[in-house]
């Protein structure tokens, strides 16, 4: 019974490339995004941190009234000092940019600035979080994009053919 319907299906697809070459077209257009999208976002929201407990990660930053603001050289030189509840403490600066002079051509290059401990910290993917706007309206204007072709392309060259010709040839 599966034999015969493979054989059946594979007839249907040999007696019409054009409709085979559209499904495979669909199909590729569906699973490839698909996979991609669901790649990145495993990458950026799910995949666990390279640390063995990224539970016991913290940021600390000093308050300035209501909002965040950048801890200065001394108040982390004396923040490490006192830090009795924390196994390491480091501090970065992050996306700085600088002049790098090399021969006569200077060039301007984006850095991290890292205490000398902070650098086993590299592998945190810093500012990305599981409530990340950016990241999730991206996604979601990737896969609205995705259907909005799917559903487009086919309603487009449906509405082309004549109904009669259509119940007629079937």
């Amino acid at each position: 019974m599966l034999w015969s319907d493979f054989k059946f299906a594979v007839r249907g697809l040999i007696g019409a490339p054009g409709l085979s070459a559209a499904a495979v077209v669909a199909l590729a257009l569906g699973i490839g995004p698909n996979t991609a999208i669901f790649s990145i976002v495993y990458a950026t929201l799910l995949a666990p941190l390279a640390f063995s407990s990224p539970d016991q990660l913290a940021r600390v930053t000093p308050m300035a009234g209501n909002a965040q603001d950048r801890a200065s050289a001394a108040e982390y030189l004396e923040w490490k000092k006192r830090a009795t509840s924390f196994q390491a403490l480091e501090a970065f600066r992050p996306g700085r940019t600088l002049n790098l002079a090399i021969g006569d051509a200077p060039e301007i290059v984006i850095a991290r600035q890292v205490t000398p401990g902070g650098h086993r910290m590299q592998s945190m993917l810093f500012g990305t979080g599981a409530l990340n706007l950016p990241v999730i309206l991206a996604i979601g204007l990737v896969l609205l994009g995705t259907a909005l072709a799917a559903c487009y392309v086919p309603a487009r060259r449906a509405s082309t053919v004549d109904p009669l010709i259509a119940l007629r040839h079937s």
